[in-house]
């Protein structure tokens, strides 16, 4: 691999992957919001003087999330705003329904919302804020003043989760397997993007560094005009395979492109992770160059870590050609 080559389009990456869930999110509260108005202009000509109470509270909330997305990098807070808002606004039209048939247009947003959830976060999170989001719509469900029976809580609360169990895993697969290698199905480099968020989301929360551990496969285009192109896709896939069946657990392995790959860890000083790197390049069958570095979480992982640790593998490999 070449040094001056331009290979790290991480940055990019890292905004598809971040700016692709606020925009689901922001078109979901967005249509909320125009999806209210609407109701309330309609309302205008209720002649059974109903009026739209509900859906002026949920047009100012859920126009209170869209606003909380309203910047290129959102942080953590201002998602959760903006998810708490999608939740809330339908079950505030459900508390104030009157009629039996807005409770079940109040149902639709909320599986759209269990959808989304299901299919951009992890399993375990996105299933408890999916059992949050059931109860809250049939707490509001039951509230209501509309004369609906006491079975429609319960089918609620099976739609809700089956739509995020069908539908919402449906997505969470596809989007999983956009982001992963497919010779070594390790994260790509979207992925890598999308996983390091997460790793140093929770080493923040933990107050620990992250780490950045490059590996080069020495020599690699050899291999593949000496062998051919499968003894080289062999080759990577062992690496790859080595390298996740070695790495601490809940790091991040990555191919980051040709016979390049990665691994990110959290709590490792400077001393730990070179030890690290030292036992993740042992076993390979060929020979491979490793490059590290350590910060905070804070940062822009990969922008900041993955140029230190690329120009540390640089240095080792000049060493070694000198010695």
């Amino acid at each position: 691999m070449i040094p001056g080559r331009e290979r790290h389009a991480m940055p990019s990456a890292v905004s598809l992957v971040i700016d692709g869930r606020r925009r689901v999110l922001a078109s979901l509260l967005a249509a909320l919001v125009l999806f209210y108005l609407v109701a309330i202009g309609v309302s205008r000509f209720d002649t059974n003087g109903a009026g739209a109470v509900g859906e002026m509270w949920a047009a100012a909330v859920a126009l209170t999330g869209l606003l909380a997305l309203a910047t290129r990098r959102p942080n953590p807070i201002r998602q959760g705003i903006a998810i708490t808002c999608a939740a809330v606004a339908p079950a505030l039209t459900m508390v104030f329904h009157e009629y039996v048939e807005g409770q079940v247009w109040a149902l639709i947003p909320a599986m759209f919302l269990a959808l989304y959830l299901r299919a951009t976060y992890r399993v375990v999170p996105a299933r408890v804020l999916c059992l949050a989001l059931a109860a809250l719509s049939s707490t509001a469900l039951l509230l209501s003043p509309a004369p609906v029976p006491m079975l429609w809580a319960v089918l609620y609360v099976v739609c809700i989760l089956g739509a995020a169990e069908v539908f919402g895993a449906l997505g969470a697969d596809l989007i999983a397997g956009a982001l992963r290698d497919p010779l070594t199905a390790t994260w790509n480099r979207a992925g890598i993007a999308y996983a390091a968020e997460n790793l140093a989301a929770g080493a923040a929360r933990r107050w620990e560094n992250i780490a950045v551990i490059v590996f080069d496969v020495d020599h690699f285009k050899a291999v593949n005009d000496r062998q051919g192109h499968a003894a080289g896709d062999r080759v990577l896939t062992e690496v790859a395979d080595l390298l996740t069946a070695n790495a601490p657990a809940g790091s991040v392995v990555a191919r980051l492109g040709g016979d390049e790959f990665a691994v990110l860890v959290s709590a490792h000083d400077e001393e730990q992770v070179d030890a690290l790197a030292r036992k993740l390049i042992e076993g390979h069958p060929v020979g491979v160059t490793y490059g590290t570095a350590v910060g905070d979480p804070n940062t822009d992982v990969l922008e900041s870590l993955l140029p230190l640790a690329d120009a540390d593998m640089y240095r080792r490999k000049a060493l070694r050609r000198r010695g």
